[in-house]
């Protein structure tokens, strides 16, 4: 018996003596009452479904589902099941049946709710019943009112009495009259949608149905096979008269033939679908194809509809009549190929078989034609010869590969791979009776001699040789693949294993039709057989070796590059215990096969030697760089072995500048900080490669101290500037001077001395500025500007129109050379008395203006008034800006 409180809920048993067996805190509103609820529901256990006395308390907006587990009379628990919490007060609440639970909240609204689900399926609004509350008896009026406050105000919502479950029906009281609610049954549903033609809803309830999906479901037998034969009966009938309706009354009679189209299109899916769920394919192929098929359009779409579920298997039989329609259809709209992905899902039966066949090779469908022969036949071998046929015809007489030949030659390679797994091509597996048969067949058919009709010319194991000219590589790895089958681990599986590697040595080693890489897969393949521990075939290590001569033949210069990563990948899959390692690496070093000698000196721990190796290598030079760091920083490393690594990366300071200049200073600063002088002193002989050297340190100084660079920063003494500077001077003197403005880290006493030996005048002019020698600077910009000067008057002198861009570029000159000794001019004046000022000036001026008398009625006056007096003028403007009292302007 289950009780309940305000605050709490209580079950007990009153025999054999009253006990108290389960309870629980009951919180809410103190103007709500608890509510209580039995109902036998089928709850799922470890065993199956049992069905479990389940008791339902609430108060307020909270809902608690207990079971009742009774192992025996004295061991009786409850078990909380699920918790739910509803957006409402409620004020009434019962089962309807096992899965569906009728509430009643506080604005008198009726709530239909999936328990399982903690969904609310429908809410109805029953204000207009006027529930009849039983107030006056929870406030004890008749008795003076003998309660708590708390239970008065509790009992303006108490309507315990008003609201009743009866056969199905609930039952309201209102304050007039008496209300009956009664939830549909299964049957009445489906038939309320389809009387308000809304049939796909109608179709869709009935599928719910009849996969138990949905909900609140009332007047269905529990009997599974009787539940579900009832409702395909009512969803046929409710199809049939959605078909009727669709191909008559609901057709559109007016506009493009879109619409048409767009009806019929939404019209489909759902019959199909119907059918299919309901396994009532007959149905599908008969009535309701034979009505849509009274209309082309429809019957077109129809067929067109059945593609997806023929996809996703959902659909593997069709009617013969139906498939023969569905092919004619492909065939007219010439969707070959979405037919034949079609016809790879279909059961054989439903085929016409000898059509589609001819069909398929008319087509080239050759996934369509394996499959038939797979399926209608169990005949594996007859579609690998005649399709080894055609690629026989293309590969091994050298034509060229169409995009069909490839396209065949691939499924080949795949149909291959799955016999010899014992997977079915393209889905499925082969059954169990006959995998060791297909298996057994397809290896003798790839490994037979001749074909059934061979030409004169055709050589030995034509099948094989074939995929092998075709893809050696994916060949092979199908072959590895069936080798760890378990037939090959009896006796005669490993015989059946040996006879096939030498067969396949026979064809790739005894002749030069395959190429570098092909041959090298092969013994790769051999190679990684051999390693396994279960190995059992042979090889001859002279075979090993002739294949390494093969490879590194250092008078073969044609596919160097395949030839070298074919011995890699020998080397990795064999071991080097195959090979002598000495004779491999004196024929590696004379074939230049650099990646291999790097692989045989790291072996050796000689790190000076693998660097060579990427030194050597023009492909590779720049990771030199990287392993460089790598071995230097690596603490496992022997001190010994880094001693000879560092005697050898400096004795190849000069190919390392050469490779990257940058690199290699930040590789010297990081690396070998210690080692400048001695990289220096190398490079001394080589004075273009130490400038590129420099200029690479310097540039990863001044990274550093921008930030860009994060590593330890580096320190450079100033005569390695001024060596810097002396050789800028020698290779590149334009930008001495830009460079001596942007630092200070040189002397500058000697760094004068460098420049004036190179007599790089704009970088001794600035220097002598510097250093406060005012006057021998412009006496530098001074000459500067009268060699402008007189390079000018002589190109104007001579007078040729050939020479228009000559004066073009001297005038250019000269007004650069103005412009940096004004500029100088500018900066020092404020510095000077007058006179002093003057002395500079004046000289300028003089400079400028003489040229012109001496260039009157000699050059052509749009020559000389333009461009000369532009640049006196700027000249002379920029004198006054200074406020110097020249009045001779």
């Amino acid at each position: 018996m289950a009780l309940a409180t305000m605050s709490k809920v209580i079950v007990i048993t009153i025999r054999p003596k009253l006990r108290v067996l389960f309870h629980h805190p009951l919180r809410g509103n103190s103007n709500t009452l608890p509510l209580l609820a039995w109902h036998y529901v089928f709850v799922q256990q470890q065993t199956g479904r049992t069905l479990e006395p389940v008791l339902a308390f609430a108060r307020s907006s909270t809902i608690y589902f207990c079971q009742l587990v009774c192992k025996s009379p004295d061991n009786v628990q409850f078990v909380l099941l699920q918790k739910l919490t509803v957006p409402y007060v409620l004020i009434h609440m019962m089962w309807i049946n096992a899965k569906t639970l009728i509430t009643v909240d506080s604005l008198e609204r009726m709530h239909l709710v999936d328990v399982r689900h903690d969904e609310e399926l429908q809410v109805l609004d029953v204000g207009d019943v006027k529930l009849v509350y039983g107030s006056s008896h929870f406030k004890s009026l008749a008795t003076g009112g003998n309660v708590s406050p708390a239970m008065a105000l509790a009992g303006e919502n108490a309507c315990y009495q008003s609201v009743a479950l009866f056969r199905g029906q609930v039952l309201l009281l209102g304050t007039k009259s008496l209300h009956v609610f009664t939830i549909r049954t299964w049957f009445e549903r489906i038939n309320y949608l389809a009387r308000q033609e809304h049939y796909v809803e109608a179709l869709a309830l009935a599928l719910s149905f009849y996969e138990g999906s949905a909900r609140a479901v009332i007047g269905l037998d529990s009997n599974v096979e009787k539940r579900k034969g009832l409702i395909a009966s009512k969803l046929l009938r409710v199809l049939y008269e959605f078909v009727e309706a669709s191909a008559t009354k609901n057709v559109p009679t007016r506009g493009a033939i879109h619409l048409l189209v767009e009806h019929y299109e939404s019209v489909m899916p759902v019959c199909i679908e119907s059918c299919i769920s309901i396994d009532r394919t007959d149905v599908l192929f008969g009535d309701v194809y034979d009505r849509f098929s009274q209309d082309f359009v429809a019957k077109a779409l129809f067929l067109e509809s059945l593609e997806p579920y023929i996809l996703d298997d959902k659909l593997r039989h069709i009617a013969p009549a139906v498939m023969q329609e569905l092919v004619e259809n492909y065939e007219e709209r010439k969707e070959i190929d979405d037919l034949e992905r079609l016809i790879v899902h279909l059961d054989i039966m439903s085929m016409n078989i000898d059509h589609i066949v001819k069909l398929c090779w008319k087509h080239s469908l050759y996934d369509g034609i394996i499959y038939i022969f797979n399926q209608s036949m169990n005949d594996y071998i007859s579609p690998l010869e005649e399709l080894l046929n055609i690629l026989m015809d293309s590969i091994l007489n050298k034509k060229d590969l169409t995009d069909k030949v490839v396209k065949l030659a691939n499924k080949v390679l795949v149909y291959v791979s799955c016999c010899l797994a014992g997977r079915a091509y393209p889905v499925g597996d082969i059954s169990e009776s006959i995998m060791l048969q297909v298996k057994t067949s397809v290896l003798k058919a790839l490994t037979v001699l001749h074909t059934k009709q061979p030409a004169e010319e055709e050589p030995v194991y034509p099948y094989l040789r074939t995929l092998l000219h075709y893809s050696t590589r994916e060949f092979l790895n199908a072959l590895a693949l069936a080798f760890e089958e378990p037939e090959f681990e009896s006796e005669v599986g490993r015989q059946q294993k040996q006879r096939i590697v030498d067969i396949l040595l026979q064809i790739m080693v005894d002749n030069m039709e395959f190429s570098p890489t092909q041959v090298g897969a092969l013994f790769t393949f051999l190679a990684r057989q051999m390693a396994k521990a279960a190995n059992t075939i042979y090889v001859s290590r002279m075979l090993f070796e002739q294949v390494l001569e093969y490879l590194s033949n250092p008078n073969d210069s044609s596919r160097h590059e395949e030839r070298e990563q074919a011995l890699i990948e020998l080397l990795h899959a064999a071991g080097l215990q195959q090979f002598d390692e000495e004779r491999l690496l004196a024929l590696a070093e004379r074939a230049e096969f650099y990646r291999v000698c790097e692989l045989l000196y790291d072996k050796q721990h000689q790190y000076d030697k693998v660097l060579s190796c990427y030194l050597r290598d023009t492909s590779r030079q720049v990771q030199a760089f990287r392993f460089i760091e790598i071995v230097m920083s690596n603490p496992a490393r022997k001190a010994a072995e880094k001693k000879a690594f560092r005697r050898k990366v400096l004795e190849s300071i000069e190919l390392l500048v050469a490779i990257d200049q940058q690199q290699t200073a930040e590789l010297l600063a990081c690396v070998f900080p210690d080692s400048m002088h001695e990289v220096t002193t190398r490079l001394a002989h080589e004075p273009r490669l130490l400038y590129a050297f420099l200029t690479g340190l310097i540039d990863y100084k001044e990274s550093q101290a921008i930030g860009i660079k994060k590593k330890e920063g580096i320190v450079i003494g100033s005569d390695v500037y001024e060596q810097y500077i002396d050789l800028m001077c020698e290779f590149d003197p334009a930008n001495v001077c830009t460079y001596v403005k942007s630092t200070d880290a040189y002397r500058l006493e000697n760094t004068l001395e460098i420049c004036k030996k190179h007599q790089v005048m704009d970088a001794m002019a600035h220097l002598l500025e510097k250093s406060g020698q005012v006057h021998d600077a412009f006496v530098i910009l001074l000459q500067n500007l009268q060699d402008k000067v007189g390079d000018l008057c002589s190109v104007l002198l001579a007078g040729h129109e050939s020479h228009t861009v000559d004066v073009s570029a001297s005038w250019s000159a000269l007004q650069v050379a103005l412009c940096v000794v004004v500029q100088f001019c500018q900066r020092v004046s404020g510095k000077l008395e007058e006179a002093e000022r003057q002395g500079l000036w004046f000289p300028i001026l003089e400079t400028m203006m003489h040229p012109q008398r001496k260039l009157d009625h000699k050059v052509a006056p749009q020559h000389l008034d333009c461009e000369y007096a532009r640049c006196i003028v700027s000249g002379a403007v920029l004198c006054l800006q200074l406020d110097l009292g020249l009045t001779v302007l």
